[in-house]
């Protein structure tokens, strides 16, 4: 059924290509198959490199690399996205090298390479700039501040990694399934800056977690509620709750083993 879909949006005409198989991807990421969002990924870089169309092959790499990335295989996720990007270098559509470019810099930061994924973000913003995408209103950039401040806080630059957090609470408008996960990690995070702080008794990081918590709710981002446990994981750890601190903890191990057993895909590369 996967490789049926992926070959009938890759036999289409441009005009016709309405679900790539990164949309696929993202919505069996959200549901939890990851397994799945790996197979249609997998099965479509072939396709992709024999239509000759660039853009979607970098675009599948660099999904792959996403995918890699947050199940923690980071050897897995440089590779894809450094692939990403050689292929992007010969695609005329500047988005699509925004795009590699941002993976590249979270690869980057979650390898702890902070200097070059700084560098990786300042060269990504004059690129969104010109496309008219640098606002807080477009995806990308908001997902570029995230990052950097992600960067802030693994440096233990809490202060800095709170600000641009806050810059990210509350996108104008009418919110989609994208725009509510954005603001509900930067609401994780700001919280977690607040209990690096000392501030861990502060009513707005409960504030803040149970927000997060209602904005994914509403959309079908499992793996985005383990992030909100996890934050409640961390504030008890700092209340020195140890006994719900350790409950959560193993809870979330718990679901960990599960999502990497559901990704185990034998002979994928």
């Amino acid at each position: 059924m996967i490789l049926r879909r992926i070959n009938v949006f890759f036999n289409s005409s441009e005009n016709d290509r309405q679900i790539p198989c990164v949309y696929l991807s993202a919505y069996y990421i959200c549901s939890g198959q990851v397994k799945d969002a790996l197979d249609i990924c997998y099965s479509a870089v072939p396709l992709a490199e024999q239509s000759g169309d660039v853009p979607q092959l970098t675009e599948v790499l660099v999904r792959l690399s996403q995918i890699h990335r947050q199940l923690g295989h980071s050897s897995r996720a440089l590779k894809y996205v450094r692939e990403g990007c050689r292929a992007a270098k010969s695609a005329a559509c500047i988005l699509v090298k925004a795009r590699a470019l941002r993976q590249y810099t979270c690869c980057c930061a979650c390898i702890g390479d902070y200097a070059q994924s700084m560098k990786l973000c300042t060269e990504a913003r004059p690129i969104l700039a010109a496309l008219g995408m640098g606002d807080l209103c477009n995806a990308i950039y908001r997902n570029l501040l995230n990052l950097q401040a992600q960067v802030h806080h693994f440096q233990t630059d809490y202060v800095l990694a709170r600000d641009l957090n806050i810059l990210l609470v509350g996108t104008p408008g009418e919110q989609r399934t994208q725009e509510k996960v954005s603001e509900a990690f930067a609401r994780m995070n700001i919280a977690g800056s607040d209990i690096r702080m000392g501030r861990s008794n502060d009513p707005s990081v409960g504030q803040n977690i149970e927000m997060a918590r209602c904005l994914m709710a509403g959309t079908s981002y499992k793996l985005g509620m383990a992030g909100c446990d996890l934050t409640l994981a961390d504030v008890a750890f700092a209340k020195q709750d140890t006994r719900n601190a350790m409950h959560l903890s193993f809870v979330l191990f718990a679901l960990a083993l599960r999502v990497g057993d559901l990704a185990a895909t034998p002979g994928t590369p």
